[in-house]
């Protein structure tokens, strides 16, 4: 399993054009006066600039300049600016993502520029040089322009490079004509190809190595440091050109293994993987047991999949250095890639004891303790590292998450802004961001923050799962479709894809998919380990039981359907989703009524705030109805649970029949960080058949549940 789309994972259960300058600056601000203000001057200068905007900074990593077109004069560039057409993109240093005005988002690497072009000419954006990641869900043409090659497509993910007089495209999913005025080639998911000049048509299309494709845009946790630096070096890491020292470095023969693994550490958290690899083996010549650039090694070995080879140089390190909090770190990463999340923490732990006020170790030691559900000490640890260091990202971020457990999606927000701008090329602060939104009822804005997540981190599966989870419930069943395969294909050990991909076949009613794939997401829940603790596994594996019994239900296979629901009870007794589903697994069953409302009583009380209540009168018994009249059938959906936001939210249905038969169900939920509250009622009223074989039943329930 690919520990680094694991590390920062949380058990939260639960294309149109932008507004690139008022609306989006303010949301991206709340909370924060001050920044708010300095946005909308910026806003206001870009106004008298031009009418129409062209791009966004979303992310900024080093330093960003930008052009206006004609000019000379090179301006630096700051986090939310607007661009204009015309306007050139250059990232000096790290790298950057800009959003377009027909809402594409751009990843940028190092030393890569770009051209905004206005949209009634043929290109929309020209790559000067370098490389570049798309993902573009615009229902109309979008065309890339390369120095020696053209790339057009429609709604779709892929990458674009100009580097070193060769240009590639790949394509990640979708479809893209790659062509010049020598020929064309037409490229599908999984593709590539490359042209050294204007005059060499497109070559055959070959297989894309994603992971090597996007090297440079992966994300890399930071590790601690300890290092009494050369003054120099130490000013400029305080000013941020974490570019410039790793070019001192590099140039410097006499670096010592201390300093050389320096470079590598800050090169790998760049997305440098062969420049990090280089100075680690410059500092093994030194140092072949160095601490730190073993560390750094074994975080190398596991980021490219060689798990077993990381696991081992992470364990003999910390044999070797047993009071080394780098070796420590690195060690909880591996250690936690192999299931052992106490180890992890109690390696996380040592080296916090170690070092204890080092912000990047307590971070790691709050992380683990929300994968293993303690809350509480995961809140305590936060607080009192963030009381020292109270704009430390990594600390606001795991915060935010903390919150979001919670359902306080309005708190975690703040926090996860306040992340995103003190470093805005985190993947997890956008994840966050955008599930605070969706539990908020925001749910466009928030698909979009995941949209950014995945551009940040292009590799990482459990960010592509959410994604697809988020197209899912705004009911893009392709688009949702697309991204859990490629997580599936990201990582194919985590059940995560596979369990919302058959959520989706079966909102298509392919149910025979939908059983094939929840049966692999059973299959593969213990899987999981590397970032739940085994009470929440046991949860998981019950709720995946519980959809197996609703596909069966669904295909008309009724004792499957009860012996699936009866596993997850057994799997889980106190997990309401295996309760919930035998009650919907005993409806219509006659003489089961009262194993039926003993299920509804037990999955009402057992369900967390913001599940999706039974229908009204579930828990009666009793109750002869026409088939089709009963409360199950007139349930609302099942699935707004997993993105179950804040606010209001119900159904209302009705039914009619002969012999003045007629039935009527409604219900309303209100969810709060804390309470839940639902009102509901059921009427039902029928002449009979004959005689004094009239039916009239009212049913009103109230449920109010407070955490």
């Amino acid at each position: 399993m690919n520990l680094f789309a694991r590390t920062f994972v949380l058990a939260v259960k639960n294309s149109r054009p932008v507004a690139l300058c008022g609306q989006l600056n303010k949301s991206a601000a709340s909370g924060l006066a001050i920044s708010w203000f300095i946005a909308s001057l910026a806003c206001a200068e870009e106004t008298k600039r031009c009418a129409e905007f062209a791009a966004r900074l979303d992310s900024l990593e080093g330093k960003v300049q930008w052009q206006v077109s004609g000019e000379k004069q090179w301006q630096s560039a700051s986090l939310n600016q607007t661009f204009c057409y015309g306007d050139i993109i250059l990232v000096q240093e790290k790298r950057a993502a800009l959003r377009l005005s027909n809402n594409t988002l751009v990843r940028l690497n190092e030393h890569s520029s770009i051209k905004l072009i206005p949209p009634q000419q043929s290109f929309w954006v020209e790559l000067i040089d370098g490389a570049a990641h798309f993902l573009t869900r615009t229902p109309k043409s979008f065309t890339v322009k390369a120095p020696y090659v053209n790339a057009a497509v429609e709604g779709t993910e892929f990458l674009v490079t100009a580097q070193n007089g060769v240009n590639q495209v790949g394509v990640i999913e979708g479809v893209v004509r790659s062509h010049n005025p020598a020929g064309s080639v037409l490229l599908t998911q999984g593709m590539s190809t490359q042209t050294g000049s204007a005059q060499q048509a497109p070559g055959a299309p070959v297989q894309l190595k994603l992971n090597d494709f996007v090297s440079w845009a992966m994300y890399f946790p930071p590790l601690p440091n300890r290092l009494n630096l050369p003054v120099d070096i130490k000013t400029l890491l305080e000013q941020g050109q974490d570019g410039e020292v790793i070019a001192r470095i590099s140039k410097d023969a006499q670096a010592s293994a201390e300093i050389l693994s320096l470079g590598a550490a800050l090169a790998l958290n760049r997305g440098q993987l062969p420049q990090a690899e280089e100075l680690v083996q410059r500092a093994f010549k030194l140092n072949p047991k160095h601490p730190d650039a073993q560390a750094i090694a074994a975080l190398l070995d596991l980021g490219r999949g060689e798990a077993e080879r990381g696991q081992q140089r992470a364990a003999q390190n910390v044999l070797d250095n047993p009071f080394n909090p780098t070796a420590l770190i690195a060690h909880s990463y591996s250690q936690q890639g192999q299931g052992r999340l106490q180890g992890a923490l109690d390696s996380a732990l040592e080296a916090r004891r170690i070092a204890p006020a080092d912000s990047q170790i307590i971070a790691r030691v709050a992380e683990l303790y929300l994968a293993l559900g303690q809350k509480a000490a995961a809140r305590k640890a936060l607080d009192e590292a963030l009381a020292l260091t109270p704009n430390h990202s990594r600390l606001l971020t795991f915060k935010g998450f903390s919150l979001l457990a919670e359902r306080k999606g309005k708190s975690a927000q703040t926090y996860f802004t306040k992340a995103s701008q003190q470093d805005s090329a985190d993947p997890y602060a956008q994840l966050g961001w955008g599930l605070s939104l969706i539990q908020q009822g925001k749910l466009e804005t928030g698909r979009e923050h995941l949209e950014l997540a995945v551009i940040l981190d292009p590799a990482n599966s459990l960010l592509r799962s959410y994604l697809g989870k988020g197209y899912f419930e705004e009911n893009r069943l392709k688009l949702a479709e697309t991204q859990l395969n490629l997580a599936q294909t990201l990582d194919p050990n985590d059940p995560t894809p596979w369990y919302y991909l058959s959520q989706v076949k079966h909102d298509q009613h392919r149910y025979g998919e939908a059983l094939q794939l929840v049966e692999t997401a059973i299959d593969k829940n213990n899987n999981r380990a590397v970032y739940r603790a085994d009470g929440a596994m046991g949860s998981d594996a019950a709720a995946r039981l519980a959809d197996k019994s609703r596909i069966y239900q669904a295909m008309g296979a009724d004792q499957e359907a009860i012996s699936a629901a009866s596993d997850a009870i057994r799997t889980d007794p106190n997990d309401y989703a295996g309760h919930r589903a035998m009650a919907m697994a005993l409806t219509g069953k006659e003489g089961n009524q009262t194993a039926r409302a003993n299920e509804a009583l037990q999955a009402s009380l057992l369900a967390p705030i913001g599940a999706t209540p039974l229908a009204p009168g579930f828990a009666e018994t009793a109750m002869q109805v026409l088939p089709g009249a009963g409360p199950h059938e007139m349930g609302i959906n099942e699935y707004n649970a997993a993105f179950s936001p804040n606010g209001i939210n119900g159904f209302v249905s009705a039914l009619g029949a002969g012999n003045n038969t007629r039935a009527t169900e409604g219900q309303v939920q209100l969810v709060g960080e804390k309470t839940d509250l639902s009102l509901g009622q059921y009427h039902y009223y029928s002449d009979g058949f004959r005689e004094n074989n009239d039916r009239d039943y009212l049913v009103n329930e109230a449920r109010l549940k407070y955490q």
